[in-house]
């Protein structure tokens, strides 16, 4: 063995506290990269020796917390006023639990002593004895405060509408689902209302001035609402421009009503959007929980019921749902929801009525009409449901559907060589306003290779009265194309025969009142000539609709009328029936005598 103060203990000296040196460095080196990392990751570190009380805190857990070493009592309970006052008793729990030797794992908030709130997320491991009783606790906390508000914007984003900031229609149906849940959880729940609020004639605004005048409009409406309502209701952008409300403190139903009334009044002032000063109204439909439902399908069905109603009587007004309500809209609720879906279940369908000439009975056009074969009602007449699709905007994609089914059928005839007629479609005013109302006809039938001279488009007078730039410009491009126009329905207009010289029209269809009474006096017949006199001067094509008897056809062909339609030659067919007719050489007989 070497002695101290020989050459070899001195040597054997120097080594040892070179190693010690080296020691303490890398201890040091591994310190501060603990300490970097808790901060890169900010992570802290504590552990508490429960037999001698003592606690010990990393220099991570300071800067989470946001004080310093010195600021901070060294115990354990004092740790808690710096813990959120919702949270202290979920970490106070824990804390009990680990005494107790369990291991915990949870989030909870913390506030620094400038008042900021941070989210941590703690971990902590038992160190038993030899005993197996606990020793010590160590905990590990990491700052979760950036990830926490991330996910917070997400949920927010997930639960409200963008557009607005209210909650949307997903948020609207949990909170629903949660009140009538609690409330019937209770013996004596109290009354909430469901308000079912849409805007009317919005869809016409979005037409005609953009989408981007329509979300001004959105806006300022939720604005108003906010601002009425304040935090006494729930409110929620449903979908588009209909806005669900849940009233959960009024005295009465009287005091619903009023409220109810008081929203309405919003909108006795105009709308200022942008370069437009504009009008709009509302219609509600309301319905009370418990008494008109006690599920949130029950409630949102019934107040669409009441808002049903409340458009059908003119609009502008409040309506709450009642039993009579329910049996005179079933019908009429049942198709307004389930056309949504018509095109998608397959359930419309393509007839055909044909149009001859009244002189030798040839088949010179036929027009398409859409009916819809309801699984419930059976075939529903478009007099009950093209409203509908107007109203709700439905008519764009049912007129697409209509017009590709169309031009399906027209190539199959061509295909199997049968006469080339002229088709024609009916077009409303909202497909007018569609913004590439032409270029989507056009894609539909260059779809299948076709001519667009056998297209004949449908409308009616007002259109034509509107004369706005873009539907003169759509008119224009289509019989560009050389697509035909006929104008539905003519003399029934208040100014019928103002646009004719501003447009270039290839077809005028008498409406059929005119032709019921064709045969009953002199001024009527007198109507009749002067416009099959008009017409023939400015070369327009002339088409008498709703011939239903022999005489009316007699009498027509006698006033030189062109060509006519009606059930006196055929009612609308499905398409395999008017294929069989055509394909019978593509006439008529005709039946004169009376």
């Amino acid at each position: 063995m070497a002695l101290a103060g020989t050459d070899a203990g001195n040597h054997e000296l120097n080594e040892t506290l070179t190693r010690l040196e080296q020691l303490e460095k890398n201890y040091n080196i591994l310190k501060e990269n603990v300490f970097h990392g808790q901060q890169i990751s900010q992570l802290g570190s504590w552990t508490y020796d429960i037999k001698r009380d003592e606690m010990y805190r990393s220099d991570g857990m300071y800067n989470i917390l946001g004080c310093k070493p010195e600021e901070l009592i060294i115990s354990f309970e004092s740790y808690y006023m710096h813990v959120h006052p919702d949270d202290v008793e979920k970490v106070k729990q824990a804390d009990k639990a680990a005494r107790e030797g369990r291991e915990s794992d949870m989030e909870y908030r913390i506030v620094t002593p400038e008042g900021e709130i941070r989210y941590v997320h703690e971990i902590t491991k038992i160190i038993f004895d030899e005993k197996g009783c606990p020793a010590k606790i160590v905990g590990i906390i990491q700052n979760i405060t950036e990830r926490k508000l991330l996910e917070e914007a997400l949920e927010f984003r997930r639960k409200h509408d963008e557009l607005t900031g209210l909650p949307n229609r997903e948020y609207f149906t949990e909170h629903i689902n949660r009140l009538c849940e609690n409330s019937l959880s209770i013996s004596d729940p109290r009354p909430f209302a469901v308000m079912m609020l849409d805007l009317d004639e919005f869809k016409r605004i979005n037409n005609l001035l953009g989408f981007t005048i329509g979300d001004l409009m959105i806006t300022q409406i939720s604005a108003r609402l906010v601002d009425y309502l304040g935090e006494t209701a729930f409110i929620s952008r449903y979908s588009g421009d209909r806005f669900a409300i849940i009233l959960e403190r009024f005295d009465s139903l009287e005091h619903c009503s009023n409220i109810a009334r008081g929203i309405l009044s919003l909108f006795d002032r105009t709308f200022k959007l942008g370069l437009y000063e504009l009008d709009a109204a509302v219609s509600l439909g309301v319905s009370i929980f418990p008494n008109d439902g006690k599920t949130p399908e029950e409630l949102l069905n019934n107040a669409d019921m009441a808002l049903l109603r409340a458009k059908n009587e003119g609009g502008k007004r409040v309506k709450f749902y009642s039993r009579d309500i329910s049996r005179e809209n079933l019908r009429l609720y049942s198709l307004r929801k389930d056309l949504l879906s018509s095109i998608e279940k397959n359930q419309l369908r393509v007839y055909y009525q044909p149009v001859v000439s009244l002189m030798t009975g040839e088949i010179l056009a036929v027009e398409a009409l859409v009916r819809w074969q309801h699984p419930v009602w059976g075939l529903v007449s478009p007099g009950e449901f093209i409203y509908l699709a107007e109203e709700t905007g439905y008519i764009i994609p049912m007129g697409k559907w209509l017009l590709r089914e169309v031009c399906k059928s027209y190539k199959s005839w061509l295909d199997e060589g049968l006469p080339r007629i002229k088709v024609s479609v009916n077009y409303s005013a909202v497909q007018f306003f569609e913004n590439n109302f032409v270029d989507n006809i056009k894609a539909i039938i260059d779809e299948y290779g076709l001519d667009y001279h056998f297209l004949i488009i449908e409308i009616t007078e007002s259109i034509l009265l509107q004369r706005t730039e873009k539907t003169v410009a759509d008119i224009n491009r289509l019989q560009t194309l050389g697509i035909r126009l006929a104008v539905d329905d003519f003399g029934t207009g208040f100014s019928s025969l103002s646009y004719l010289g501003a447009f270039d029209i290839d077809i005028l269809k008498i409406d059929g009142s005119f032709i019921r009474n064709v045969t009953s006096g002199q001024a009527n017949e007198v109507i009749i000539k002067s416009i099959i006199n008009m017409a023939s001067e400015l070369n327009i094509l002339l088409v008498a609709e709703g011939i239903e008897t022999a005489e009316q056809h007699r009498h027509m062909e006698k006033l030189n009328c062109y060509a006519g339609q009606g059930y006196l030659f055929a009612r609308p067919m499905p398409e395999g029936d008017f294929k069989a007719l055509l394909s019978r050489g593509g006439s008529i007989p005709l039946r004169k005598s009376g």
